[in-house]
């Protein structure tokens, strides 16, 4: 029954308060009974108003306080044959509003206004919420809603709390021959809002523990449910603000049945909103979702928790915080499997679209889950914290911070396979407006905090841990969000007979920025490190990305790209051992379109290991190293901005087969490959977009430059390429069986060093520029036996050079050999125009045609012109090796040709002000 309403005097009577629900209980005995009930406390009746002044002297009266909502409770019982349920829909009253004030004399005051009342609770009764089947299926389930606070009705008013609710005893009970179902949900209340000066109402909380049990025979289900949901708190202006409703959920069950699926679901109220001037609005609830099931048979169970969300802030308020979220999922079978799952967030900030003030901040997460199965055990967990609120619209003020994520999850069994899968994702920075500045995205690191283990040697074993940090927040005048940096490492060592891990690591973007000037967010770097010992097979996969560098328009610069490095060991006792390693800078952030820098490329390393010890077993071992680029005012990528890159690959088979390929891409780039066994092949790649002509045009020269070896006992190979004229080092071919080096862009006094003592290449080229330089060879191994060879290949394209005629010429210099030199070497040379192949098989020959040897390759003409140069070694002697330099020259028509010689020289020029200059290879 709801409560009367206040009497208006002076002052106002309070409103009555609303009746408490009946209670009621059934208990039948049919085929397939269903009793349902739903009941409600009573709305709480309005506050009177206050009377006004009968004077000028006199203050008004005060309103009325609202009555509270009646508080509710029921129970139902039902038992029988066939498919029994019991339902209970349990609703708390509403509180009311609160009596308008009476108004005062002119030289006195108003009354004060009523506050509004409270929400009511609602609770199960005893004997609970109860389904008994003696031959079937039973379901007994309780929903209980809190009431909602009465808001206030004019300025200065209060608004009334929401009503908790609580289910923290065990008192909704299914027992099924067949099936037993339990389910309890809580809501918490909203509360209610203020006006003026007035407060507002709290949210209710919502707490549920170990509130069900289902109870099915052991060759039956049993289904389980509980969720949790905090109420909002009420929303204000210039007065205070209410607490947003947490929400609490746990329940530990321990069955006996064939199979049993749990699920929580938990989510804290959200911040109540403010409009005025100053202040903050309401922060998001807090959350806290704890499972923990055991069955002889298999589960599947799933908690879904998330913070409250912050409020948002209009006038000159600030948005409110997110809510903080914690967690944690136990499973465990006796004699079968387990599937777990985990999906959660913490809350966000709130955002702002109007006045001043800034984004509220994300909240953080932690969640821990552990699944240990008989026969097989698979975990999935996805968390992120909560991204900062963001400032829109005609708003001016900062964005939010992300919020951090992290936590555990684990995978155990007895037999069979165990997988885990996990998403940890930190949350991102908010946007600002105005001189406001983006918020930060949040960094993440994790030390081996996802493990898969199987105890039986037949069994498998696999991880998939994905790391990503917060990227920044955009803005204008003022700073832009910087992106998180993201690290990762994974350690294994199993005894299974196929394990694997994988990881992937991204680092964060950072925040473009429109403004006429200043910079936009620096990018976050990724570092992500796997090992993995097996007896049976073992394979690694790594991925790192760092961050893309924040754009710029309107005049702002773009930010450098973030750094990324990646490493993988894989190592196999019995069986095969796989690595395979990928690893990318950031690009840099462009400019829009305006005549200014966008960000340098990130550098980037990849080190890739895989060891396969058993008989006759193979060990590939991969590594991919791609740098940042950067790009134009027009949007066309710059290689000489682009970042720096290395690859390392090693690959040993103890009596089988080892391949190991390493490639690098960058603006210095050098991939190293090493592989030891029987047999396999060595291979090493550098490569570039290349060389560009200026802002207007694409890369005008692309290349690629690889070395290959056959593998009869340890093989090293070393391709080294820069595109800006950084010169190689004797250290980059310290111990290489064979190797590629190539200098793109040489300055002119790194071209009069190389070229000193080689008159005829001098008069070939007659002035023109070098393009590149370069220096290829290698030699016979020396712990070898058999037959060994070694090939490297050059690739020049030049997608966007005009030749009108002019010849090309590749200089051959530094001749250099030991022993024989070689038992066959095969030099072949090709470009639109031309083809042709040299065969040596003495060393005079050789000698004489790479000693200040230059061959013109004709003409050129036209565009897409591609230059390609491959050179063939072979022997079966110790001792034999042989080495040689060349030079490339390709002269285009005047106009790109002055274009070129700019670039070049404005480059050489950055290089000797930035101390940056090698000092050559000598």
């Amino acid at each position: 029954m709801d409560g009367a309403d206040g009497a208006d005097q002076d002052p106002g009577q309070a409103g009555a308060n609303g009746s408490s629900g009946e209670a009621i209980s059934t208990s039948v005995a049919t085929i397939d009974v269903e009793n349902r009930l739903a009941i409600s406390g009573g709305t709480g009746g309005k506050g009177g108003a206050g009377g006004n002044a009968v004077s000028s002297s006199f203050p008004g009266g005060n309103g009325g306080r609202g009555g509270d909502g009646g508080n509710t409770e029921g129970s139902v019982a039902s038992s029988g044959s066939g498919i029994v349920t019991s339902f209970l829909n349990a609703f708390g009253g509403d509180g009311a509003v609160g009596g308008v004030p009476g108004i005062g004399g002119s030289s006195s005051f108003d009354g004060i206004a009523g506050r509004g009342g409270d929400g009511g609770a609602a609770a199960v009764l005893a004997p609970g919420v109860v389904a008994n089947s003696i031959d079937d299926e039973a379901n007994a389930d309780a929903l209980l809603t809190g009431g909602r606070g009465g808001g206030a009705i004019v300025d200065g008013g209060s608004g009334g709390n929401g009503g908790s609710v609580s289910a923290i005893v065990a008192n909704t009970l299914a027992t099924g021959n067949a099936e037993a179902n339990a389910s309890v949900e809580a809501n918490g209340g909203d509360g209610g809002n203020a006006l003026g000066n007035g407060a507002s109402g709290n949210g209710g909380s919502a707490t549920v523990i170990d509130a069900i049990r289902a109870t099915a025979d052991v060759t039956g289900i049993a289904s389980l449910y509980q969720g949790a949901y905090g109420g909002i708190s009420g929303s204000a202006e210039s007065g205070s603000i209410g607490t947003a409703g947490n929400a609490t959920n746990q329940l530990t069950a321990s069955n006996d049945t064939s199979f049993v699926r749990a699920i929580l679901q938990t989510e804290a109220g959200g911040g109540g909103n403010r409009n005025s001037t100053a202040g903050a609005a309401g922060s998001g609830g807090d959350t806290t979702s704890i499972g923990s099931f055991s069955n002889s048979g298999e589960i599947v169970a799933d908690n879904e928790f998330r913070g409250g969300d912050g409020g948002f802030g209009f006038g000159g308020a600030s948005s409110g915080d997110g809510g903080s979220a914690i967690g944690a999922l136990n499973l465990m079978s006796s004699t079968d499997e387990v599937d777990a799952f985990v999906s959660a967030r913490g809350g966000d900030g709130g955002f702002k679209n109007s006045g001043t003030g800034n984004g509220g901040a994300g909240g953080n997460i932690t969640s821990n889950l552990t699944a240990i199965g008989t026969t097989g055990a698979f975990a999935f967990s996805s968390i992120q914290g909560g991204g900062g609120g963001d400032v829109f619209g005609t708003a001016e003020g900062s964005g939010g911070d992300g919020g951090t994520a992290e936590g555990v999850v684990a995978a155990t069994t007895t037999s069979g396979i165990a997988s885990v899968e996990a998403f940890y994702l930190a949350g991102s920075g908010g946007s600002a407006r105005g001189s406001g500045i983006g918020g930060h995205g949040a960094s993440i690191s994790l030390d081996n905090s996802t493990t898969a283990i199987s105890n039986l040697s037949s069994g498998e074993s696999s991880v998939l841990q994905v790391v990503e940090a917060g990227a920044g927040g955009n803005s204008e005048r003022g700073a832009a969000g910087i992106g998180g940096s993201a690290q990762s490492q994974l350690n294994a060592s199993n005894t299974n007979f196929n394990s694997a891990l994988t990881s992937e690591v991204y680092g964060g973007e950072g925040g473009d920025r429109n403004d006429l000037s200043g910079f936009s967010g620096a990018a976050g770097e990724a570092t992500a490190d796997v090992t993995l010992q097996n007896i049976g097979d073992a394979t690694v996969e790594v991925f790192s990305f760092g961050g893309q560098g924040g754009n710029g328009t309107s005049g702002a610069s773009g930010a450098d790209g973030g750094k990324s490095r990646a490493s993988g060991s894989s190592i196999s006792q019995t069986m095969s051992a796989i690595s395979s390693i990928e690893s990318y800078g950031g690009d840099g952030g462009s400019t829009g379109g305006q005549p200014t820098l966008g960000g340098l490329g990130g550098d980037t390393s990849a080190i890739s290991f895989a060891q396969a010890n058993g008989v006759n077993q193979v060990a590939t071992s991969n590594a991919q190293s791609i740098a940042g680029y950067a790009v134009s005012d027009a949007g066309n990528v710059l290689s000489i901005r682009s970042g720096a890159a290395e690859a390392f690959a090693t690959s040993v088979s103890a009596s089988g087969t080892a391949t190991s390929t390493a490639v690098a891409e960058g603006r210095v780039s050098r991939a190293v490959s090493i592989a030891d066994g029987m047999n396999g092949n060595s291979t090493a790649i550098t490569a570039s977009a290349g060389v560009t002509l200026g802002s207007g045009t694409l890369d005008s020269i692309r290349f690629t430059n690889s070395v290959t070896a056959n593998v009869g006992s340890q093989s090293r190979v070393e391709s080294y390429s820069a595109v800006d004229g950084t010169m190689w080092s004797a250290s980059d071919v310290t111990n290489a069986n064979a190797y590629s080096l190539l200098t793109m862009s040489p300055t002119l006094s790194d071209v009069q060093i190389e070229l000193a003592s080689q008159s005829n290449i001098q008069n070939a080229i007659d002035g023109d520029v070098v393009l590149g330089i370069g220096h290829f060879g290698g030699g016979y191994p020396s712990d070898g036996s058999g037959q060994h060879t070694f090939t490297t290949f050059l690739e020049f394209e030049l997608p966007d050079l005009t030749f009108a005629g002019q010849d090309a010429t590749i200089g051959f210099y530094d001749f250099s050999s030991t022993g024989n030199g070689f038992e066959t070497l095969i030099l072949s040379i090709s470009s639109t125009g031309f083809n042709d192949a040299w065969t040596f098989n003495d060393i005079t020959s050789a000698q004489s045609f790479f000693t200040d040897n230059p061959v013109s390759l004709g003409p050129l003409s036209g565009n897409s012109e591609i230059l390609r140069m491959q050179m063939d070694w072979s022997s079966s002697r110790v001792s034999d090796g042989f080495s040689a330099s060349f030079a490339v020259t390709a002269v285009p028509e005047p106009s790109q040709f002055m274009g070129l010689t700019a670039m070049l020289s404005l480059l050489y020029f950055q290089m000797r002000r930035n101390g940056k200059r090698h000092p050559g290879k000598r």
